[in-house]
């Protein structure tokens, strides 16, 4: 089957199958001249001289429209059409002159042109390891679609990434799994020992897209720990592993815990792949940390560029960074212009609505930052939303509010949100209680956790307390 993928010039899904080694190649493929040709056009992206090159009688009576010729392989007839739908010209309508719908690359097509998830799924059941496929189905589904093929893995992994749409608990439980390297009967999931190999083939050989699952499931810790490991394998060169896909979460990642290996990775991913767009943001997220904000906003905008070009889904994850780079110039109108551009590029992402909330909160318009937190929360009930509209609900004075909301976000594992809340008593004349969530955070806080505790040294000393005040000094040693 895989020699059917490769006479297409349908590489996603043929490298899919060979990383996975769900599918390899046994017999020599055989192309005509004009096929190996136009194969060779795309892959320079020359898509409508693929196109061009394999005209014939029939085709050239409705130029630039897909026609399902009578006088052409099916072959030549996907190869003809694809290469239209990948250029700027894409093909509205399609003329069948003759009817290839038992053919499933053919109903690809009509797929991909009518945008038809009924179509898509049709071919998925006809070609249940088809990756090309599963992203259409990714990108044409609004709601989750259950298919319970392996591959259809891939599926559940980009409509995340891509749409931030939730995906069956079973999908978290598989990676678990694989991940952890726990048996199957842990949690719960009835597969045959062939089915979880070819579960952990795809995990093992996807890690990247794995990474940003994660990411777009708010769990950054372990988005962290596998863009770690799939970095030490591309700079491992006998790993044969040479991929920073999604690597731009990796560096917002560092970049939000203050961590120094934004530099090594930036400098990394420019030893590895220097113009690539996940390097370029990353170069831009590093030089944003040190404070040269021009400089950033240039690379950003031309990470811009090439996302318009190759990686449209990560458009409004750059129009953020832009936002905030103008926020920090105290450029407020111009972030606020890019912060539309990225609503309108994807309204319906948590992360997104996010991160525009809290734009608006620092740029202290707190009633935007307001409506966007709530919409945020009607996508997704997270701890960190939470924290967000707690600190909004404080800086307009409506501290009951903060309080019910920062004490949602502890619960959630949010534990800077106890910061939060000592602020919000401080304010409201409860030192007692602003005090005792200073101790908590000083046993259990992670980020700010040296700036409490110092506090607390010096409080003490203040108040004559030697006891306490020599406890977290010994507390500080343990650091």
């Amino acid at each position: 089957m895989i020699q059917n993928y490769l006479a297409r010039n349908l590489n996603r899904t043929v490298n899919f199958l060979l990383k996975t080694k769900m599918s390899q190649i046994t017999s020599p493929i055989t192309l005509d001249n004009d096929e190996a040709l136009a194969i060779s056009f795309q892959n320079s992206g020359l898509f409508v001289n693929a196109y061009l090159c394999l005209h014939c009688p029939e085709s050239l009576k409705s130029p630039f429209s897909i026609v399902f010729c009578k006088c052409c392989s099916s072959r030549k007839i996907f190869l003809r059409n694809h290469s239209l739908t990948l250029s700027e010209n894409q093909g509205s309508s399609i003329i069948k002159v003759e009817d290839y719908r038992n053919d499933p690359f053919l109903t690809f097509i009509e797929a991909k042109v009518h945008k038809s998830l009924e179509l898509t799924l049709e071919v998925i059941d006809q070609l249940p390891d088809f990756y090309e496929a599963y992203l259409l189905l990714a990108e044409l589904s609004n709601t989750c679609v259950h298919l319970e093929y392996p591959s259809s893995l891939i599926y559940y992994l980009y409509l995340k990434v891509l749409k931030d749409i939730e995906v069956p608990e079973v999908v978290k439980e598989i990676l678990e799994c694989i991940l952890e390297d726990k048996a199957e009967a842990k949690i719960g999931i009835k597969v045959s020992e062939e089915q979880l190999s070819a579960y952990k083939c795809i995990v093992m050989n996807n890690l990247n897209l794995v990474a940003a699952f994660y990411y777009c499931s708010c769990n950054s810790d372990q988005a962290e720990s596998i863009f770690s490991r799939v970095l030490a394998l591309n700079l491992d060169l006998k790993s044969g592993y040479y991929d920073i896909s999604y690597f731009h979460f990796y560096s917002i990642i560092l970049y939000n815990k203050s961590d120094t290996a934004l530099l090594s990775l930036s400098e990394n991913l420019n030893n590895l792949f220097s113009n690539q767009f996940e390097t370029l943001v990353s170069n831009g997220i590093y030089q944003f940390s040190i404070g040269n904000f021009e400089l950033s906003r240039s690379i950003f905008k031309t990470a811009l560029k090439k996302a318009e070009k190759h990686c449209q889904s990560t458009i409004p994850d750059v129009y953020c960074l832009i936002a905030h780079n103008y926020i920090k110039l105290n450029n407020y109108e111009d972030a606020d212009k890019s912060f539309q551009k990225a609503l309108k590029a994807n309204f319906h992402n948590f992360r997104i609505l996010y991160t525009v909330a809290e734009g608006y909160f620092r740029m202290q318009r707190n009633e935007v930052a307001l409506w966007y937190c709530k919409r945020a929360l009607e996508k997704k009930n997270d701890g960190s939303i939470w924290k967000l509209l707690g600190r909004v609900f404080t800086n307009l004075g409506k501290f009951k509010e903060a309080e019910d909301c920062l004490k949602k976000a502890e619960n959630m594992n949010e534990l800077d949100a106890i910061l939060y809340l000592a602020d919000v008593y401080k304010k409201t004349g409860s030192a007692d209680k602003a005090l005792d969530l200073y101790k908590k955070y000083a046993d259990v806080g992670v980020v700010n956790r040296e700036v409490v505790i110092n506090y607390l040294i010096e409080y003490y000393e203040e108040q004559g307390d030697s006891k306490n005040s020599r406890y977290y000094k010994d507390l500080m040693l343990q650091i």
